[in-house]
């Protein structure tokens, strides 16, 4: 949920997740929840443990597909594609740290990302990895950081993300293109203390995606004038002449009704634009976020740990509200009786 808020304060077009810890099934619930209005998800969940995933969460409109996947187990991908002018396919990577349980090895990495590679870099379009690779680019030194910044070099890659990502202070998520595309024009990074992880928000050079946009047909039933409608009822054919008509005649002349309806409350068709909503948003949670965004503003401005450790709080408030205005509006639902199952197919 606190995902979700994130991506609706930020207008976010699409967000590359990884660590997801989303099992391989039954996780409707959990993804229903995930989804702003208007937006939908992909996922590549990991099969055999706990842990792990990746996803990407984007805008309806964007249409984005998913393509056909080898599996590797090195590292866990989702690769997609999408039409915005030019072709684009994108890809989330995430690559668990070896270990002695997951028995993992970064030689096996090297060898199996560099097939991924060679299967991918010759497709057409343009081309953007995303994720959390779990080597320290912060340190040109380090012969695994070497090693992999020599494999991208070798498919003519470029990688752009330069400053922590992470709480420890290393450059963990990377963002990786063809060296001679030029989609990314702008990258930050900031830290909106829902993980461990920072968030690397990139502006790329593609047009921004509009809503999905829902046509409606709707009646203006406030304002009929009941007098009158129920006079051209009592006065239709329909009416005057039940007692001596036949079942099919009766049947033939119900559309009578119909024409008196459409004449007092005519349909009109609507266009309305589907943005993102939540029932139990409240003008509390929307005030605290306008003191988180000030606190936010002050911190960049002057980097002292005190507004830091402001705006850390305060980020920890809205997340609480969040949470407790959530949890009192179905409770409250369910308190009820609501016989509308709509809220709870989004719980």
């Amino acid at each position: 949920m606190i995902i979700k808020d994130f991506v609706v304060d930020k207008d976010t077009d699409i967000l590359a997740l990884t660590e997801t810890w989303l099992p391989p099934s039954g996780n409707d619930l959990i993804i229903g929840d995930l989804c702003p209005t208007g937006y939908s998800f992909l996922h590549t969940p990991r099969h055999g443990s706990i842990g792990g995933g990746v996803g990407l969460l984007f805008k309806e409109s964007l249409n984005i597909k998913r393509n056909v996947q080898e599996v590797f187990r090195s590292f866990e991908y989702l690769d997609s594609s999408f039409l915005n002018f030019l072709h684009i396919r994108i890809i989330v990577v995430y690559r668990p740290p070896p270990s002695s349980a997951n028995l993992l090895t970064s030689t096996l990495f090297f060898e199996e990302f560099s097939s991924f590679l060679e299967g991918i870099i010759v497709s057409p379009g343009q081309l953007l990895i995303a994720g959390d690779f779990n080597f320290h680019l912060d340190n040109p030194n380090d012969p695994l950081t070497k090693r992999f910044v020599d494999l991208l070099a070798s498919f003519d890659l470029k990688q752009y993300i330069s400053g922590s990502t992470h709480a420890s202070g290393h450059t963990l998520d990377l963002i990786i293109t063809r060296s001679e595309e030029n989609i990314v024009n702008h990258y930050n990074i900031f830290d909106p203390l829902i993980s461990d992880h920072s968030v690397v928000h990139l502006q790329l050079l593609i047009r921004k995606p509009k809503f999905v946009k829902k046509h409606l047909l709707l009646r203006n039933l406030r304002a009929v004038n009941i007098h009158k409608f129920k006079t051209d009822v009592l006065n239709s054919f329909l009416l005057k002449n039940f007692t001596t008509m036949d079942l099919v005649s009766l049947v033939n002349e119900y559309d009578c009704l119909h024409t008196i309806l459409d004449n007092h409350a005519p349909i009109k068709s609507r266009e309305i634009t589907l943005r993102p909503k939540a029932p139990w948003y409240t003008n509390e949670i929307n005030d605290k976020k306008r003191i988180r965004r000030q606190l936010e503003r002050k911190w960049h401005k002057t980097r002292t740990n005190a507004d830091w450790n402001r705006y850390k709080q305060q980020c920890y408030a809205v997340n609480k509200l969040i949470d407790s205005s959530k949890s009192a509006y179905y409770t409250d639902l369910i308190n009820n009786g609501s016989s509308d199952q709509k809220p709870f197919s989004r719980l």
